[in-house]
């Protein structure tokens, strides 16, 4: 089976603030959220899911969830 994928915004810092899966049945809202990531001033970057559940955890710089999911 295909792992999944998702776009994450990461801040600055390295610390993701939010991700959004990459769904090829939902184009538009994929698009919506990706394009609010990179309004927000994010790095975007398509990763697969186990790579997103490998790096949540706590923002060292910033003391709170790195990732504020949208999935």
């Amino acid at each position: 089976m295909k792992e999944r994928m998702c776009y994450v915004g990461i801040l600055p810092c390295g610390c993701i603030l939010a991700s959004q899966s990459d769904d090829p049945e939902r184009k538009k809202e994929v698009a919506k959220a990706v394009s609010e990531f990179i309004l927000q001033g994010l790095v975007v970057e398509r990763k697969s899911s186990s790579w997103l559940k490998e790096n949540f955890g706590l923002c060292e710089i910033h003391k709170e969830p790195k990732q504020l999911s949208l999935l």
